[in-house]
C-alpha cells in the first residue's frame, strides 16, 4: 500500500485491538452476574462491556445468518490439507 498511514487511520476508527474486543466474551464467559442468572443472560445480545441490548435488524436475519455459517463452512473445508 502506497500511503500505509492511511491505514493505520482507518484500522484505528474501525478496529479494536485483539484485547479490547475480547472484553464482552470474557465478560460473557466468566461475570459473576451472568453465573448467578443464567436464564437473564441466556441468548442475549451483548454490546461492551456487558451490556444486554438489542442485535441489529441485520443481526436478526435468518437468511444472512445461514449464509455467513455456509460460508464460514466453506472457508475452512478449503483450508483443510
Amino acid at each position: 500500500m502506497p500511503f500505509p498511514w492511511v491505514a493505520a487511520v482507518l484500522f484505528k476508527l474501525f478496529f479494536e485491538v485483539p484485547e479490547v474486543g475480547a472484553h464482552n466474551p470474557c465478560f460473557a464467559a466468566a461475570a459473576p452476574e451472568v453465573r448467578e442468572d443464567r436464564e437473564k443472560w441466556k441468548g442475549t445480545y451483548l454490546e461492551p462491556v456487558g451490556s444486554i441490548a438489542e442485535p441489529s435488524e441485520n443481526a436478526r436475519r435468518a437468511g444472512l445468518a445461514k449464509e455467513l455459517w455456509d460460508t464460514t463452512e466453506r472457508i475452512v473445508e478449503d483450508l483443510k490439507v
